[in-house]
């Protein structure tokens, strides 16, 4: 494999916000609700250390997947070989980068000449509109995750 064409490549940044849980916890009095403060210091912990890199794969696998999509209905070169280019990677605590490489395993770069189009190929986007298509995805793969890691 190799390295995701920077014309290509989009990065999914996850950051969490667990202040709103800060306040609440410093809100309540330490010695009644010490078992609720245990279990929102748990939950924060959580939020700040598996939701990140959780959230950001799922989103970077459903950009590769409406990419994967786009290519298929919109491909007016070999599409097999160019669906094989896309690919997603971790890159930071809570970053995945998704996209495509420079060269199938034939050499040909598909990628650049479906997304941007050559003499001989009218170019079919397939980057921006998977992000349009991500966009509706965002709110629903949040909570799904947020649910998963908080049991």
């Amino acid at each position: 494999m190799g390295a995701i064409l920077s014309e290509l490549k989009t990065r999914v940044s996850v950051k969490t916000d667990t202040s709103q849980i800060d306040k609440t916890i410093n809100s309540l009095d330490k010695d009644i609700f010490a078992p609720a403060i245990s279990i929102l210091k748990n939950i924060k912990s959580t939020i700040e250390n598996d939701v990140p890199d959780a959230l950001a794969d799922r989103v970077a696998e459903r950009i590769r997947s409406y990419q994967e999509q786009f290519i298929w209905m919109n491909g007016t070169v070999d599409t097999t070989q160019m669906v094989s280019t896309i690919f997603v990677e971790p890159s930071a605590q809570g970053e995945v980068d998704v996209g495509a490489t420079a060269l199938s395993e034939d050499g040909f770069p598909y990628p650049i000449v479906i997304e941007l189009g050559s003499v001989k190929y009218e170019g079919k986007p397939f980057a921006e509109p998977s992000l349009n298509y991500i966009q509706k995805d965002i709110q629903k793969i949040g909570w799904e995750v947020v649910r998963s890691k908080l049991g």
